[in-house]
């Protein structure tokens, strides 16, 4: 058995992924992780810094580490996937036996910043992305409760300064949409992190094309990581 721990997007929580989580069969075990302010974890203050959020997660599942484990992450998650690993290594702690990063820019580059938007021009990116549904824009009381989340997420990513540093001996697996301003080119940045071959895929559609391909990542995930038998088994 192998516990893949998986983190959301932007604005999400571990209820967000559970379109994936239904998929995951066999001796996969599918372990969305909630960061503080926002699912499990609603009542804690929220972190907006990825030095924060990394911390909080490894002491997270620090103890679970002795045991065969993966991470998947989309989009911001995809990042701190990626950190998470880096700081695991450096703690001297068993690493990650793969990383599926999905939908995420390489961490040395920059998109535009969103976290100090207005709420109007904030809420029009979000729709445009797939992000949120086209009539939450009149929801003002729906908006106010992600609001401050959305925002949080979006300043430790935009804020986060990349340094180069040595790469990993860890695998890494690239999951990109075709309608997603993420270039082949830029998926394959993720090259130089790694020592091993980066596998790339493609899915047809924006940046949430993970709601559309469920299944269809949840058997290259099982696939990658040798995994085939039929039996549901998730956190």
């Amino acid at each position: 058995m192998i516990n893949l721990f998986a983190f959301s997007y932007a604005g999400g929580s571990s209820y967000s992924l559970n379109s994936l989580k239904e998929r995951f069969f066999g001796p996969v075990r599918f372990c969305p992780v909630d960061l503080p302010g926002r699912g499990k974890r609603m009542s804690e203050s929220l972190l907006d810094s990825m030095e924060e959020i990394v911390d909080d997660l490894f002491s997270q599942i620090q103890s679970e580490m002795q045991s065969p484990y993966a991470f998947y992450g989309h989009s911001i998650g995809g990042c701190i996937a990626f950190l998470l690993a880096k700081k695991i290594l450096i703690e001297n702690f068993p690493p990650p036996q793969h990383l599926f990063i999905s939908g995420s820019r390489h961490p040395s580059e920059k998109e535009k910043m969103k976290h100090n938007l207005g709420k109007d021009e904030l809420k029009d990116i979000l729709i445009s992305m797939g992000g949120m549904p086209s009539n939450m824009k009149q929801n003002s009381f729906l908006f106010e409760i992600f609001e401050p989340i959305l925002r949080a997420d979006f300043k430790a990513l935009e804020e986060f300064n990349y340094v180069n540093s040595s790469s990993i001996e860890v695998p890494i697996s690239v999951l990109i949409g075709t309608a997603d301003n993420i270039t082949i080119e830029s998926a394959m940045l993720w090259q130089q992190e790694t020592y091993k071959p980066v596998n790339l895929y493609q899915f047809d559609g924006g940046h949430f094309f993970i709601f559309d391909h469920a299944q269809e990542i949840a058997e290259i995930v099982q696939k990658t990581l040798g995994y085939n038998d039929l039996v549901k088994i998730s956190c």
